[in-house]
């Protein structure tokens, strides 16, 4: 009984992809595809957005300095 059960469980080969054989049709590969990329597009866009606000508030800052304070140059005079 038992050398049935070990002899079923060798003759199988387990491999991650005999798990996976029943949930991923053509379609669903398809479908996690476009994700995935849509995944990197969203993600580019993302860090694009942020990029440009770090830019423009450092802009902001250094022009608001410059209103502020005047010329704070270590060559101006003192």
């Amino acid at each position: 009984m038992m050398e049935k059960a070990v002899a079923a469980i060798a003759q199988r080969s387990t491999s991650r992809w005999s798990l996976f054989d029943r949930a991923t049709s053509g379609r669903t590969i398809g479908m996690m595809e476009t994700l995935d990329r849509l995944g990197y597009i969203t993600t580019g866009l993302s860090f694009l957005v942020i990029s440009m606000v770090v830019f423009v508030h450092a802009w902001y800052a250094f022009v608001i300095s410059g209103v502020a304070g005047g010329s704070r140059s270590p060559c101006a005079g003192a």
